[in-house]
């Protein structure tokens, strides 16, 4: 079964893997990737004060990887990892040892710029068979969400990611809320409606709109009442800040377009930022609504 981002929370607990280390796989290792004495040779390691051949940090830190990526298995929705914080050798790992892996997810953090993923903060210890720890560390690992099939909105306040459902309907914001739920995350209490502009609406093909200006036509990747984004790609045309702009939003499917205006208010790396300007709104509620039809036409 494939573990998302949502599969995790904060508080998981699991051990797992068995590793057991010989002198040979202690000495290849040191070989190649840290010679130093006390990791080569029995005899250069009792005159220092591991008293023996010792196992390099970093081998150990290979092999928990080894055994976490053995727990994940193949399909998992692991994208990689941005790093590794409080690295931490607390014991010698000597031949003969026979090593596992506890773990405790730290934190679960939605992306606030990339709503298809996450980050988890996750603690580890490296343990030997006498139950000492000889290894820890808190690794960072980014996860892809469970894939909704369509564009989904977030909160700015609670950054609750939920699928868009009917203008005006709304349900208590609440964290956990489900990818998939038909009720929209309202900033306010429930029979207080909710406020358009603290919504933005994310896109993913074949769902995405594009923006087609003077400049060219790129690829939408978010909007709000206030703005939207675009992307790049391959383009090599200029947007400085403060730039104005005015084309439409097109979305696929001949499902039309809507005129906008603005300015680049920023960017950041690959993607434009875009301010809209008073006369070239997006009519949000609108597209809410055709991205709810456009679910249901699907499912069905």
């Amino acid at each position: 079964m494939k573990r998302w981002l949502e599969d995790f929370q904060v508080g998981d607990k699991a051990t797992f893997g068995l590793t057991r280390v010989t002198a040979e796989d202690i000495k290849a290792f040191a070989r190649q990737f840290d010679p130093q004495p006390f990791h080569l040779d029995e005899e250069a390691g009792r005159a220092t004060p591991f008293g023996g051949l010792v196992a390099s940090g970093w081998h150990t830190a290979a092999l928990c990887m080894g055994m976490m990526v053995e727990q994940m298995g193949q399909k998992s929705g692991s994208i990689g990892s941005p790093g590794v914080d409080e690295l931490r050798w607390l014991k010698p790992v000597r031949p003969g040892d026979a090593l596992s892996v506890r773990s405790e997810v730290m934190e679960v953090a939605p992306s606030r710029s990339k709503p298809d993923r996450g980050v988890l903060r996750v603690r580890y210890e490296v343990i030997n068979q006498a139950g000492d720890t000889v290894m820890s560390m808190v690794a960072l690992a980014m996860f892809l969400k469970d894939p909704t099939g369509g564009p989904y909105l977030v909160s700015r306040q609670e950054q609750t990611t939920v699928l868009g459902s009917a203008p005006g309907f709304t349900s208590p914001m609440g964290r956990g809320t489900p990818e998939g739920s038909t009720a929209m995350a309202a900033d306010k209490h429930e029979d207080q409606g909710y406020t358009r502009a603290h919504f933005r609406l994310y896109f993913e093909p074949p769902d995405q709109p594009s923006f087609d200006c003077r400049q060219g036509s790129y690829p939408v990747l978010d909007i709000s009442e206030g703005g939207f984004r675009f992307a790049l790609g391959t383009s090599t045309h200029a947007f400085p800040a403060r730039m104005a702009l005015e084309g439409k939003i097109v979305f696929p499917n001949n499902r039309g377009s809507v005129a906008v205006k603005g300015v680049v208010a920023r960017q950041v790396g690959m993607e434009i930022a875009v301010q809209l300007q008073p006369g070239g709104r997006v009519p949000l509620n609108k597209i809410m609504e055709e991205q709810r039809l456009q679910i249901q036409r699907r499912k069905h």
